[in-house]
């Protein structure tokens, strides 16, 4: 090697010895700046200058910041009483993040007393303040990242979490977050999730209250809920956590992943003031019998004011998903809660696919309260549904109780499949006046039927919107396709639907001739993500056409509406029904209590309040030899699901001149 080569290496050498030495291992942020009114490129440079701690000094005033990156190899130390605050006016972009990390590791935020993350949730839920709906704006959020601690600190009122753990997308797989530590953290006032949890191996969340998560749905204290079937929920503990206030459940599993999972829930206390379940469990379609694994519950005490303790979705008994439950304590703390809790333990179905429900043990559960009612409650509009592999014993009240001989003895946990009504109809008799249009949002499957004349043209518009307002990445441009069936049974296809690129909804108008006279059915589809129906469907008829809207009536037989803030729809559902000559007793289920139905003689009748979410109004004509039309009013509503019963058409229109008549 030559001597020039050598002078030079040598220099480049003790050019980086002396370039290392120049990165300190601690730093004070305010080394780099404090500006009260946006630190933002203080503090960012603080973080990227290289050292591996740096501290948050209390200045007095909080660290007023736009959002920031961390990195790896990073302990970032909050003195007590500092405070990192989301700057006003700023975070317009719906997944602004105070702070946010991708595929890094080795990052610890640690706290002394009091020091905080805070955003200004009451700020992005204002719409005269202009911020687009979302709920991802979060106080942090760590996509693939591992070996991290987040240890004594207030993280409070996020547009979204409080702290997300997702997974990153690399060239040949996705990656989770692993190794990841929550303790002693107060998480308060988030407007989706204290935590939501998307993907995550070896996590610990310790000594934490998780508490008032209200704003958009789910709204739990923690959520696993992963975006695909693949995500990983392996080797995690919540334990000496309390949940308080949530609007929803303290913990909810919508575990539907194809990979198994396991985790624990031990020594937590869960209360709430509001009707919700503390713990609750959510298979989503499609992947609801795929992965395994188990959820144990242990030595937790559920403290729920009004409602039920224990919630199952869909929660299939064909899968190899297990749940626990062993050394817990369900209380009903609250006299009023009998106005509203149906039982302590409720399943519900809303999937046709869904039919046994199950998969659960009880080891010395002890529940107390929920008097006069049964120990488990299925809700459903639809039928062919079983509550079965329930096993262990709960002491009730001190009574013990074998969970299996429960659920076989109780007949309203067996339901007969959906028997659907068959009835010739012939054109509606009345004139047609102006008179309401039902314009809420069908959300699942429905058929639109419609009195057709051969030969006549008949027109109809169909307005898709995204059913939270705004556009859905993931289903813009899908197509979909709508299949008219006439009265004889002959099926076409209507030109394709296509899921606009941009903007919430979308209108397409539709034009035919009849090749005959009669009752036209038109398939509604619902478009999903996740197992979820994402869109609506509004039904606008020309002013001649006679319609009205019909769940499938050969599958479940349901009608569902869907209404939220930003769909732009009535929050009213009203319309009319027939009811058949020689039909003296009839029934309509609802998951909404405050439903009206009026008979021609202007009688009212509404559901009984009672100890159950979902109702039956149960109904004797005095006069049961008479064809009736009567009225259906439901309001204020943001899902709304009922039920006629299978003596009943159950075709329900605007108003009596476009209702289709039985023959």
């Amino acid at each position: 090697m030559g001597e020039k080569i050598r002078v030079f290496l040598a220099v480049l050498f003790a050019g980086c010895l002396l370039c290392a030495a120049e990165v300190p291992e601690v730093v004070n942020a305010s080394s780099f700046g404090f500006n009260a009114e946006d630190a933002t490129g203080c503090l960012q440079k603080a973080i990227d200058s290289g050292a591996k701690k740096v501290i948050i000094e209390n200045m007095g005033s909080p660290w007023i910041v736009r959002p920031l990156k961390l990195r790896s190899n990073l302990h970032l130390f909050f003195k007590a009483g500092a405070v990192v605050e989301a700057k006003r006016g700023a975070y317009y972009d719906i997944r602004d993040t105070v702070f946010s990390a991708r595929n890094c590791h080795r990052i610890t935020l640690e706290g002394e007393k009091d020091a905080a993350i805070r955003m200004h949730k009451k700020d992005y839920q204002n719409p005269k303040l202009k911020y687009a709906r979302s709920q991802w704006r979060n106080c942090i959020r760590l996509i693939g990242c591992y070996n991290v601690t987040i240890r004594n600190l207030k993280l409070l009122s996020s547009g979204g979490d409080g702290i997300t753990l997702g997974r990153s997308y690399g060239k040949d797989a996705r990656i989770a977050c692993r190794n990841v530590l929550i303790e002693n953290c107060l998480i308060d006032d988030h407007h989706r999730q204290g935590i939501s949890v998307i993907s995550a191996i070896g996590l610990v969340i310790r000594n934490c209250t998780i508490s008032n998560t209200r704003g958009t749905e789910p709204e739990a204290g923690i959520d696993f809920e992963p975006d695909y079937p693949d995500e990983k929920f392996n080797d995690i503990l919540i334990e000496n956590c309390r949940f308080t206030d949530n609007h929803w459940s303290g913990i909810n599993f919508s575990i539907f992943t194809t990979t198994p999972i396991d985790i624990t829930v031990r020594n937590c206390t869960l209360a709430s003031k509001f009707a919700a379940p503390q713990f609750s469990f959510c298979f989503l379609e499609p992947f609801a019998k795929s992965g395994g694994g188990l959820v144990r519950i242990e030595n937790c005490r559920v403290e729920n004011t009004l409602g039920s303790s224990l919630f199952f979705m869909n929660f299939a008994s064909d899968t190899n998903y297990q749940v626990q439950f062993k050394d817990v304590e369900l209380i009903e703390r609250s006299a009023r809660s009998r106005n509203i809790a149906p039982s302590p333990i409720v399943f519900t179905a809303t999937s046709p696919k869904t039919s046994g429900m199950g998969g659960i043990h009880f080891d010395n559960v002890k529940i107390t309260g929920y008097k006069g009612v049964p120990l488990f409650n299925l809700q459903s509009m639809l039928g062919g549904k079983d509550v079965e592999k329930v096993t262990g014993k709960v002491i009730w009240n001190g009574r013990t109780i074998d969970a299996a001989e429960a659920a076989a003895a109780d007949v309203a946990l067996h339901r007969a499949p959906y028997r659907a009504p068959q009835f010739a109809f012939r054109a509606p008799v009345k004139k047609l006046s102006p008179g309401r249009t039902m314009s809420a949002g069908i959300r699942w499957e429905s058929d639109i039927v419609f009195w057709a004349v051969k030969n006549e043209k008949a027109s109809f518009e169909i307005e898709q919107r995204y059913y939270d307002g705004r556009p859905n990445s993931v289903l813009r441009g899908r197509s979909m396709s709508y299949i008219l069936t006439s009265p004889s049974g002959k099926t076409a296809p209507l030109p394709e639907f296509i899921i606009p690129q941009n903007g919430a909804s979308c209108v397409k108008k539709y034009e035919f001739v009849p090749e005959e006279t009669g009752l036209y059915r038109l398939r509604i589809p619902v478009v999903r993500k996740k197992g979820g129906g994402r869109m609506v469907t509004l039904f606008h008829g020309s002013p001649a056409l006679r319609w009205g809207i019909q769940g499938i009536a050969s599958q479940e037989g349901r009608l569902s509406f869907r209404n939220q803030p930003g769909m732009k729809c009535p929050d009213t559902v009203e319309g009319v029904f027939e009811v058949p000559a020689g039909v003296t007793d009839f029934w309509i289920d609802s998951n909404i209590m405050d439903i009206t139905v009026t008979d021609p003689a202007g009688r009212k009748y509404t559901v009984p309040r009672a100890r159950s979410q979902q109702q039956r109004l149960s109904i004797r004509r005095a006069n049961g030899t008479k064809t009736e039309v009567w009225k259906l009013k439901v309001e204020k509503f943001v899902t709304l699901e009922f039920l006629f019963s299978g003596n009943l058409p159950g075709i329900f229109s605007p108003d009596e001149g476009r209702l289709p008549r039985v023959r």
